[in-house]
C-alpha cells in the first residue's frame, strides 16, 4: 500500500512538472469561461447547467489525448521496471496512472467551482441541482478515463488509439439515441442499448434527478474498463 501511494506521488509531480498538463488547463478554462458568458448572457439566470453539458461532451475529445502516452515505449518501460523491480502489481501501477489522470480531471473541474462561487455571489443558484451536476460529470469523466486507458493498452499506434478512443466513447455516448432507432419488436433492445449509454444516466444527474441504477451504471464503466486494463498489462 505505501508503495502505490509514492507511486501515485511520484506520477503527480510528473503531472505538475509537465508544460503539457498547463496548456490543456488553459485551453479547457478558455472553452468554459466563454461558454459561460455566453450562458450568462442568453439564459440570465444563476445556472450553469449547460457549462457542465459542454464539459462532459469536450471531455470526450480531451481525455483520450490525457491518455496516448501512457503506453508507449518510454512508459512500458518504466511499467515493467515498477512492476519487476519494485514489485508493484499490475493492478496497483494501473490504479495510479487513473489517479493521476482524475486529481488532473479535478484540476479541469476547478473552473465549474469558480463559476459556481459567482453564482452564489450573485444570484440564487440551486445548489442540490449544481452538486448533482458536478456528481455526475466527475463520474463521467472518470468513465471516459477508464476506457480511453483500457483502449490506450491494447495498442502503441497513437493515431489508431486516438481514433479508436473516441470513436468508442462518441459510440457510448451516442446511444441514448438508441430507443429512436429501434422501434416495433426491438423496441426493447433499443431500452437496454440506451440505458447502457454513458450520456443517459448523465443527462438525469444534469436535471438534478438519478436512479441508483443510474449511478452503479457509471460506476460499471468506471471500474470494468480498469480491470480490463490491469489485466492486458500482465501480458
Amino acid at each position: 500500500m505505501n508503495q502505490f501511494f509514492l507511486l501515485s506521488a511520484h506520477l503527480l509531480r510528473v503531472q505538475i512538472s509537465s508544460s503539457g498538463t498547463y496548456y490543456i488547463l488553459g485551453a479547457f478554462w478558455l472553452l468554459l469561461a466563454y461558454i459561460f458568458s455566453l450562458s450568462m448572457v442568453q439564459v440570465r439566470q444563476a445556472n450553469i447547467i449547460p457549462v457542465f453539458w459542454w464539459a462532459g461532451f469536450s471531455s470526450l475529445f480531451l481525455i483520450p489525448i490525457l491518455c496516448l502516452n501512457t503506453y508507449l515505449k518510454g512508459s512500458v518501460d518504466n511499467f515493467f521496471t515498477l512492476q519487476r523491480t519494485l514489485g508493484i502489481s499490475t493492478a496497483s501501477i494501473t490504479l495510479g496512472y487513473f489517479v493521476q489522470r482524475v486529481v488532473l480531471l479535478l484540476l479541469l473541474d476547478s473552473i465549474l467551482a469558480i463559476q459556481y462561487g459567482f453564482l452564489v455571489l450573485y444570484g440564487s443558484p440551486d445548489h442540490g441541482l449544481h452538486t448533482c451536476a458536478f456528481l455526475g460529470l466527475l463520474c463521467l469523466q472518470m468513465a471516459f478515463l477508464s476506457v480511453s486507458l483500457f483502449v490506450s493498452s491494447l495498442s502503441k499506434d497513437r493515431i489508431l488509439t486516438m481514433m479508436t478512443s473516441v470513436g468508442l466513447l462518441l459510440g457510448l455516448w451516442l446511444l441514448s439515441y438508441a430507443n429512436q432507432l429501434f422501434s416495433g419488436i426491438l423496441t426493447p433492445l433499443g431500452q437496454i442499448l440506451r440505458k447502457g449509454s454513458l450520456y443517459y444516466p448523465f443527462s438525469h444527474f444534469l436535471s438534478g434527478a438519478f436512479y441508483p441504477t443510474e449511478l452503479l451504471s457509471l460506476c460499471i464503466w468506471i471500474f470494468f474498463p480498469l480491470w480490463l486494463c490491469s489485466i492486458q498489462g500482465k501480458r
